[in-house]
């Protein structure tokens, strides 16, 4: 059987960027973070072997949030000119909206659709922030004791 595209589905595709630098030659999607964008050998190798979509973690328009997940390294000042680079290699990006962490107000459905459209996120889809038992983040609120229910 032969395809025109493939998912490579794994949450760090470039962790081992050695073996992220192999050619493959065919139309593929997939996920990694907004480190990408710094490494120019890295990224114009996933252009060249076919990278056309990427989902990155950027999750919200929110720099405490941000920190608070772990997620500190995603610098919001930044990712204008970030996802500029990834667009010039004909990248399409997406990202989830995460909603419902402790630094968010109402406001922050408005704000993140503003610094989505404006940073260049071409889609995006909203989530709730779900603490999975066993997750760092389900640790962290069962500390603090917000958890309504183990269900």
């Amino acid at each position: 059987m032969e395809t025109d595209w493939v998912e490579l589905h794994a949450d760090h595709l470039t962790e081992n960027r050695e073996y992220a630098l192999e050619p493959l030659r065919i139309n593929w999607v997939g996920e990694t973070t907004i480190r990408i964008a710094d490494d120019p050998e890295l990224l114009d190798a996933a252009a060249r072997s076919g990278a056309k979509y990427l989902l990155l973690g950027i999750e919200t328009a929110s720099k405490e949030a941000l920190k608070r997940v772990g997620k500190d390294f995603v610098k919001l000042e930044k990712l204008k000119e970030q996802l500029s680079r990834l667009h010039t290699h004909g990248i399409i990006v997406d990202t989830t909206a995460i909603f419902g962490l402790d630094e968010h107000t109402p406001e922050i459905f408005n704000e993140t659709a503003r610094f989505f459209h404006d940073i260049g996120v071409g889609i995006t889809a909203p989530a709730i922030a779900i603490p999975f038992p066993g997750s760092r983040f389900y640790k962290q609120l069962e500390q603090e004791n917000p958890l309504l229910s183990n269900n």
